[in-house]
């Protein structure tokens, strides 16, 4: 995953567009880029606030040591837009900037089995994260649901992906009922809430610098989405600290 230093970095070149990838809202793609690597990719279709929401979202995980896939900022290779074949895809790619996830390969989508692998201060950490970015997206249940988790099979392990609806308060007020991690909580213990808390306030210290390398096609609208509004969520453990840990 390469550092973009400012907006005006050059972006990866899709050179081949496959399949969309999933059905769903956001509508993603499998493309294959010009370094060699397949990635999940989400633009036109997905909207603006998505794209800015995954970028932050996905860069703040990662800070943490979250097993987040890298990501890379993206475009179709104008001859790839121009003379493409499947043209119903590359409409929901669109063109400008898009974000791609890279693929990883010999996973599934997490199960019940395999949740009970999951290492438990990881469950923690990341319940602990999508509470923090106010994402409400990583629902699961005896009945199945959305857990945004993809399950190595070969490696016993598991990727944190899609958080498209990060930073969205209005969906959480059932997230300590529906998170796939909810009985994770239990271990939020003082140590644990304040090892979290000095990690945040890290990555807080970066959050100008993150937002200076989305593109410009992305903030350049009203798309409700800003930085004055991220930066509101994520002081919230700062703000009530008993409040956040205790809601």
């Amino acid at each position: 995953m390469r550092e973009r230093t400012n907006k005006a970095d050059y972006m990866l070149q899709i050179i081949e567009i496959g399949d969309v990838a999933w059905q769903g809202k956001t509508q993603p793609v499998f493309c294959r880029a010009e370094d060699g690597h397949e990635y999940i990719v989400k633009g036109k279709y997905a909207g603006r606030k998505a794209l800015v929401a995954e970028f932050m979202a996905n860069h703040l995980g990662r800070t943490l040591g979250l097993p987040i896939p890298p990501f890379d900022v993206l475009e179709v290779d104008p001859a790839v837009f121009k003379y493409g074949v499947n043209r119903q895809v590359i409409e929901l790619l669109g063109q400008g900037p898009l974000f791609g996830s890279r693929r990883v390969f010999n996973v599934e989508e997490i199960s019940q089995t395999n949740i009970k692998i999951v290492d438990p201060q990881l469950q923690a950490k990341i319940l602990a994260f999508d509470w923090w970015v106010a994402n409400g997206d990583r629902i699961y249940g005896e009945s199945g649901g959305n857990p945004n988790l993809l399950w190595d099979v070969s490696g016993a392990k598991c990727w944190v992906i899609d958080h498209n609806l990060a930073f969205e308060p209005e969906l959480m007020n059932e997230f300590f009922s529906n998170h796939i991690f909810h009985a994770a909580r239990s271990l939020w213990t003082n140590r644990f809430c304040r090892e979290m808390e000095e990690a945040f306030t890290k990555s807080l210290h970066r959050l100008q610098v993150l937002w200076d390398q989305l593109p410009e096609d992305w903030v350049g609208v009203d798309m409700g989405l800003d930085l004055e509004k991220i930066q509101r969520i994520l002081s919230k453990y700062q703000s009530d600290t008993a409040k956040f840990w205790n809601s």
